[in-house]
Order: structure tokens, then sequence, then C-alpha cells
């Protein structure tokens, strides 16, 4: 619990740091990660507008959570696409802050920030030493041996547990940062009525996304009777 412990602190320490910089400063670097308007269409039939860019990244980030274990070096790939999405969404984040007062801009920008940092640390393996990716890629074998055609297979292995928990674990932040990339496209605000109601948001979503790549593994253990994943 100590390393956990200052992970975290690490990661909060850069996000304090990280929301010192003056946010028109931030704005500059990010803003070709806004993607401006593209991808942003207007429909006629429903006078509104639709995000065609978000929503095909959204797609891609499902298809990808969804076949991950059957890629090679799907943690570099992941880590590189999470990096990309939070790219796109700071940069976002950083033109609703210059709409809004000091303080608010600083909670959206930091907000951001740590739904990236958290999910950093729930789906790369920093909460059990990466115990789960050798299952894995066991899996991968499992499925071309036919193994999976077993029906005992998914009570008396855990593969197949730990490859649908890891899949969701790594849509969370996926998905969370790509849907707050596309409320401020459209909106031009931050994803929540008022500041503290998106407080509280981020809270959850960070909280839930330790709580599930913590918990969820160890009352894996304990469902298959295993000492370590």
């Amino acid at each position: 619990m100590v390393e956990i412990a200052v992970i975290l602190g690490v990661a909060l320490f850069i996000g304090l740091l990280l929301i010192l910089i003056p946010t028109r400063f931030l704005y500059k670097i990010f803003k070709p990660f806004t993607m401006y308007t593209f991808g942003i269409r207007y429909i006629r039939r429903r006078r509104d507008h639709v995000d065609t860019f978000t929503n095909f990244m959204l797609f891609f980030s499902v298809l990808f959570c969804l076949i991950y274990w059957i890629l090679p070096f799907y943690q570099i790939l992941y880590g590189l696409w999470l990096f990309f999405t939070f790219l796109c969404t700071f940069g976002q984040a950083c033109k609703v802050a210059l709409d809004e007062k000091t303080l608010a801009g600083k909670v959206v920008i930091y907000g951001v920030y740590l739904m990236f940092a958290f999910g950093i640390i729930s789906t790369m393996g920093l909460l059990n030493n990466g115990e789960s990716f050798r299952y894995i890629s066991q899996f991968a074998h499992d499925v071309f041996s036919l193994k999976i055609t077993n029906v005992y297979y998914y009570f008396t292995n855990p593969t197949f547990t730990i490859v649908v928990l890891q899949g969701f674990i790594f849509m969370i932040p996926l998905y969370c940062l790509w849907a707050q990339f596309k409320y401020m496209r459209l909106e031009e605000t931050y994803k929540a009525q008022w500041l503290v109601t998106y407080c509280f948001k981020i809270l959850f979503v960070c909280a839930f996304m330790f709580l599930i790549s913590y918990f969820g593994f160890e009352g894996i253990k304990i469902v298959f009777q295993i000492n370590t994943i």
C-alpha cells in the first residue's frame, strides 16, 4: 500500500504543477490537438450538431478494448492511444478554461488530468505489479488451441475473467475522456451543470477506476482460489 500511496502522491503533485502553468500558454501548446471543428457536422433535420470525429474515436476505443488481447504489444499501443486521448481532451479543456473564471478553469484542467492519471495507474498494472498481463497473453493461446470451447474452462480458469475485466478497465478512461472531449467541443463548456457536480463526477470516476482495478483482481483471486494474478 505504501508504493500505491507514493504513486498517487506523485500523480497528484504533477497535476498541481501543471495547473500552475498559465492557461493561455497551455492552450497554445495543446491547441492542435483540439482538432478545431474537424468532424463536426450540422444536421438540418435535427437542427443539431454531430461530432462524427469523436464518435469514431469512441468506436475505435471500444473495438480496441474488445480485441486488445490478440494484438502484439497491446500495452504500448494502449498507452499511446490513451496519451493521445488525453492530449485531445486536455487541449479542449484548456480552450474551455479560457472562457471560465480562473479557479473554475483550473479545476476543469485538473479534472481532465486526474482522469488521465488514474487511467494510467489503473490500466498499466501499477496496482497489481502487472501480473494480470501474464494471463492475458495466455488467453490468445487458449483461444487458438480451442480450450475456450470447454464450458468448464470459464469456471476453473481465471484467464477469461481477467481479460474481460482488464478490457473494461481499459475502456473506462478512454470513454470518460472522449465523452468530455465531445461535450466540450459541442457545448463549449465542461460536462456538468455546476462546477461542484463536475468535481463530484471526476472524483467518482477516479475512485471507481482505482477500486475496480485493485479490488476487482482481488475478487478474482478469491473466487478462483489463487494466490496471485
